[in-house]
């Protein structure tokens, strides 16, 4: 302040601005005008004083100011702080913090005045004295350190382990990978573990790891796989060794099957292997292969029993006595010893040695000789020959059979032809030297050939051949003929119907066998069997036959002489039009009240339960309840007795088999050509009544288990059962 007072003209020192200041301004001397365009004055200039006061007004310069930027300097994520404010030189700035600045992988250092960081460092809150420029500070970045996973295979025998080619830094999150192909022999993959030995941590494939400050090794561990045995077992073998497998195998392994190696078992042929003895679990033929499951597996030898053949003979027609019984067994290629026919005999008939044949084509045995066993059972039937027959030995050139009274035969062979188990024909080697037809048939012409007035005792039969000429050698015929038609005194014998004079002529010289008669001739024709008396020395036609019931379907039927005599002994009865219906069926029911009333049981019988039973008709529910009662009758599995089905044979069989108390073997052989069609349960009840020759076969040796029983069988096998009871 200036205090003086100046006269116009005076000088004035002009005064220094003092304490005078102005924020942000430098002073810059006085002025006469505030807005400074007067007359400048420095400080210590001099003013001539004018006629009027002078007001200097101060003048100011603004100060130059400088900013603070700040820069991020590759960060990745946030923002840089901001300082808007602007300094001037030689001020004092407060250096700021980082902010919300960041940068992957990396810890924020503080500034530095360049971006390399060559130049000058600040920490945040750290003071900067402003130079008289901008500044710009760059974020300084320390790299975090990272630590990586490392995997290993720990005894790994195969494959590789998986590659974390990742950097982690600490704290931060780890997915654990899986093992990759990586494998061990006898191993399962069971983790990882942070140590080898597996005392440190487990980490689970698919596990997360939180990385620490340190490289992390994990390693594979492994639990050794539980292995199997494979043991195998003789199984009632009788010599050598079993096949030994030392290796142990893994649940799911492929096992190669041993051979039996020298393992024998006497009688037996090696079969393979089992899972068990008894054959019911899993077959393995040596060489095959086996998947190893989670237990030891024993596998058990199986053994076939060798193939064993019979030798069963049949009665082939017999008429009594027994067959001969052969109870051993042989195997392929073994001898047997053909036995002789024992007791066996058939009425009319000479035995003439056994054939793999029925009908005789087959090859012939006699007793006593050698046979060598082929692969099948061998069933030896009886061959026969009529009574009084001449001839025999080997056929020259060849024998020739035929059971369906029909055959070809060739010139100078030895035939054989029967019909219906009625007629017999037997033609010597030599007897044509031309080959011929010969038929047998049954005749119908009953009244025109005056048959009924000459009491015959047989049907009447039409023997044809296809020459004139007669036989150079006589030819035996043998007819079966009914006894009950036979009084005492009286006797058959064999006619001829003589076409010229329209009669029937007696043929001479018959011989007579149980209830078949033979007689030789040299020509074909007409014949029946006749009763015949001795009147002063000859015969003559019997004046008073037997008269038993005639069925006028029964003549010529092969089962005639049973159904006679099971008329007579009255446990059948035929119809009221005069016929037997030899061959129609019989129902259960009606094979029922046969069977009672031919055993003649003398017991209540017991109450039927079968569920079906009140179907069973009043005419047959005693005999049905005696049968029941007796144990010949047990019904079907349903508890049903079916009285009106249709009879089989095997049925037929059991319940004659339980009549006569057999002691039937449960798949027993048979010997028939079917035998594997006959049922288990009638198996043993056929083959005891085959041997027992009160049953037989049909065409070409089968047995036909299912086929329906005629009357006629029915009544055969009946009259059969009661004379092996009698």
């Amino acid at each position: 302040m200036d205090s003086d007072a100046y006269e116009a003209g005076e000088t004035v020192n002009v005064l220094d601005k003092g304490t005078l200041v102005k924020v942000g301004h430098t002073f810059a001397g006085w002025n006469t005008l505030a807005n400074g365009t007067g007359t400048n004055y420095a400080a210590g200039a001099k003013l001539t004083m004018g006629a009027a006061n002078v007001t200097l007004y101060a003048k100011w310069t603004p100060n130059p100011s400088y900013t603070v930027t700040y820069n991020g300097n590759g960060s990745t994520g946030g923002s840089v702080p901001v300082d808007s404010e602007a300094y001037e030189v030689g001020e004092t700035v407060n250096v700021l913090d980082k902010g919300t600045l960041v940068k992957a992988g990396h810890t924020f250092a503080g500034w530095n005045t360049l971006a390399n960081g060559s130049g000058t460092n600040y920490a945040s809150g750290a003071t900067l004295t402003m130079g008289a420029s901008n500044v710009t500070l760059y974020a300084k970045w320390t790299p975090n350190p990272t630590y990586t996973v490392t995997y290993n295979g720990n005894g790994s025998t195969g494959g590789s382990v998986p590659l974390d080619s990742d950097a982690y830094e600490a704290g931060e999150t780890v997915n654990v990978l899986d093992k990759s192909t990586l494998v061990k022999v006898g191993h399962t993959f069971a983790g990882w573990n942070t140590l080898a030995n597996g005392t440190g941590t487990n980490y689970a494939a698919g596990a997360t790891l939180n990385m620490g400050a340190a490289n992390v090794t994990l390693y594979a561990q492994w639990t050794e796989n539980p292995t199997y045995t494979m043991a195998y077992n003789g199984n009632g073998s009788t010599g050598g060794s079993v096949p030994v497998d030392s290796e142990a195998y893994e649940a799911g392994e492929t096992v190669n099957v041993l051979d039996k190696g020298t393992l024998v078992k006497v009688g037996h042929t090696f079969a393979g292997w089992n899972t068990a003895s008894d054959g019911v679990g899993t077959d393995y033929a040596a060489g095959a292969t086996l998947t190893m499951g989670t237990t030891n597996v024993t596998l058990y030898a199986q053994w076939t029993e060798n193939p064993m053949y019979t030798v069963t003979y049949n009665g082939n027609e017999s008429t009594g006595g027994s067959v001969p019984v052969d109870s051993e067994a042989y195997e392929a290629g073994e001898t047997v010893n053909v036995l002789d026919k024992g007791t066996l005999v058939r009425a009319g008939h000479t035995f003439a040695g056994w054939n793999t044949a029925s009908d005789g084509v087959g090859t012939d045995y006699a007793a006593g000789a050698t046979l060598t066993m082929g692969t099948t059972n061998v069933t030896l039937y009886a061959q026969w020959r009529p009574s009084g027959s001449t001839g025999g030995g080997p056929a020259a050139p060849g024998k020739h059979t035929s059971s369906n009274g029909k055959l070809t035969l060739p010139a100078g062979a030895i035939g054989e032809v029967s019909f219906g188990h009625v007629v017999e024909i037997y033609i010597p080697a030599g007897a044509t030297d031309k080959p011929i037809d010969i038929t047998i048939g049954a005749e119908t012409r009953n009244e025109q050939l005056n048959l009924q007035d000459n009491h015959p005792v047989s049907g009447v039969f039409n023997i044809w051949k296809s020459i004139a000429d007669k036989f150079k050698k006589m030819v035996t015929i043998a007819f079966s003929f009914d006894p009950a038609k036979l009084s005492e005194g009286q006797q058959p014998a064999v006619f001829y119907y003589d076409e010229a004079k329209r009669q029937w002529m007696e043929i001479a010289g018959g011989k007579v066998v149980d209830n078949w008669i033979s007689v030789e001739v040299d020509q074909f024709g007409l014949f029946a069997v006749m009763c015949v008396e001795i009147v002063n020395g000859r015969h003559v036609l019997c004046s008073s036959p037997v008269q038993s019931p005639e069925f006028s379907d029964v003549p010529g039927h092969w089962a005639a002489n049973a159904i006679h005599e099971a008329v007579k002994r009255g446990f059948v009865k035929g119809y009221p039009d005069g016929t037997f219906k030899p061959n129609h069926t019989v129902t259960r029911g009606e094979f029922a009240v046969m069977l009672m009333n031919a055993l003649k049981e003398q017991v209540e019988g017991t109450e039927l339960k079968f569920t079906d039973a009140a179907k069973i008709p009043a005419w047959a529910k005693g005999a049905v309840a005696q049968a029941v009662q007796a144990g010949i009758i047990n019904g079907y599995q349903d508890d049903t007795f079916r009285p009106v089905a249709e009879i089989t044979r095997a049925e037929m069989a059991v319940m004659i088999a339980s009549a006569l108390k057999l002691s039937a073997q449960q798949n027993a052989a048979t010997g028939f050509a079917d035998d594997q069609s006959i049922p288990t349960w009638a198996k043993g009840a056929v083959a005891a009544l085959k041997n027992l020759g009160i049953i037989g076969g049909k065409d070409e040796n089968t047995f036909e288990p299912s086929g329906k029983a005629t009357r006629a069988e029915a009544v055969t096998v009946i009259m059969n059962m009661l004379a092996k009871k009698g």
